[in-house]
């Protein structure tokens, strides 16, 4: 289970709304010295941090501040970035090796037939990722209050160890 720690925007019967706090690193990345977090905090900042509904499994009270945990199964991480990645990658092959292969068409024509397969490839994942029970696979949960833990951060050892 992959955990991250996040603060609760809104609570109701479906779950809750959370954003994740934004990285802040640790005093060494912040100089550009530590393991880059700082740097790299800076470079992907967003003006309006992201949210996504969690499910509340417990039906816990929680109001909008409150620190928790969620998790994400690593299995369901892996699927995705399967599906997102690869799905495409091999729909974009498989058309360009029918259009060379079994079509014998030219160069341009094979390049053209991946390049559908390509746009077919993100289309099939478009309409998998839409599904009801698809995306409710992929929903983190709300795993505890996070009670004063702290978020695993660079540490200060210049090793990186």
């Amino acid at each position: 289970m992959i955990e991250e720690r996040a603060v609760v925007v809104t609570s109701d019967v479906d779950g809750v709304v959370v954003t994740t706090p934004g990285r802040a690193g640790c005093a060494r990345c912040a100089e550009g010295r530590g393991c880059g977090g700082g740097v790299l905090g800076r470079l992907t900042e967003r003006r309006q941090q992201p949210t996504v509904r969690a499910a509340n499994p417990d039906n816990a009270e929680f109001v909008a501040g409150d620190q928790v945990v969620i998790g994400l199964d690593d299995d369901a991480l892996i699927g995705a970035s399967l599906l997102v990645y690869v799905g495409p990658l091999v729909a974009m092959l498989g058309f360009a090796l029918v259009a060379h292969l079994v079509l014998g068409l030219g160069e341009v024509a094979t390049i053209f037939a991946g390049v559908l397969g390509l746009i077919a490839g993100f289309g099939w994942v478009a309409r998998r990722t839409h599904q009801q029970d698809h995306g409710l696979r992929y929903r983190p949960v709300v795993l505890r209050r996070a009670n004063g833990e702290t978020s695993g951060q660079c540490s200060s050892d210049p090793s990186g160890l």
